[in-house]
């Protein structure tokens, strides 16, 4: 992988990892609480939470760019991008099974309460391009 390729690639992991973990704090707010013991969690917990995962993932990404074969940075990048995704899966296969069961879709559902107003859209849009370009970029 060249120098380009692997700037490219750590960035978008950044990019994805937060958005993937935003989009799982959007279905964890339309699914019921885990238990009736459970504590509702403050916007300012899920700040701070959120924010050392983006600076955690933004320092991997700023380490790959500057030197590409540096795992540590590689190490960070993965990290944020595998907790996003963990916290994507789980929160949508919560709603998928318990909240909504046979939905279809987290889109329906967004834009019947109009939650949000079109921002599942541009996320999902902007992932689908980004990775449009770099599939083009990568098999050149």
């Amino acid at each position: 992988m060249s120098v380009d390729q692997s700037r490219v690639v750590a960035w978008l992991m950044w990019v994805w990892g937060p958005a993937m973990i935003v989009l799982a704090a959007m279905l964890a707010e339309m699914n019921p609480p885990i238990s009736t013991t459970q504590a509702p969690e403050s916007a300012l917990e899920g700040a701070i939470w959120l924010s050392t995962w983006v600076g955690f993932g933004l320092v991997g990404a700023l380490v790959v760019s500057s030197r590409p074969a540096h795992r540590i940075g590689w190490l960070m990048c993965g990290i944020t991008f595998v907790v996003g995704v963990d916290l994507l899966v789980s929160e949508y296969s919560r709603f998928a099974l318990i909240t909504e069961p046979g939905s279809g879709s987290v889109r329906d559902r967004v834009d019947s309460e109009e939650v949000v107003d079109g921002w599942v859209g541009v996320v999902a849009e902007t992932m689908q391009t980004a990775a449009a370009g770099v599939w083009v970029r990568v098999s050149r």
